[in-house]
């Protein structure tokens, strides 16, 4: 599986949106702020736009889904741990 980054543009739906993802993935981290989630999804960015309703033009939602390949930089140790958690699943 690989590990996602969601960035909504708008901030009136994302109580919705933290539902749609804690139902699409199993791990998700969503405490991260301002406004970027971290999941683990199996599918392609475009299944998890779907699937969150970023891409369903009934959704109101807009945003962008981004895998990630690699990561570094300075956050909160919490998002340390879970990445490291989800690298460690992945092995």
């Amino acid at each position: 599986m690989a590990i996602y980054a969601i960035v909504p543009f708008r901030n009136d739906s994302l109580d919705d949106l933290k539902k749609k993802l804690q139902d699409v993935s199993k791990s998700a981290y969503v405490e991260h702020e301002p406004n970027v989630y971290f999941v683990e999804f199996s599918g392609s960015p475009k299944d998890l736009s779907y699937r969150i309703g970023i891409s369903d033009s009934e959704n109101s939602a807009t945003g962008v889904v981004i895998k990630i390949n690699g990561y570094y930089g300075r956050a909160n140790r919490s998002l340390w741990d879970w990445l490291s958690q989800e690298e460690n699943l992945k092995s």
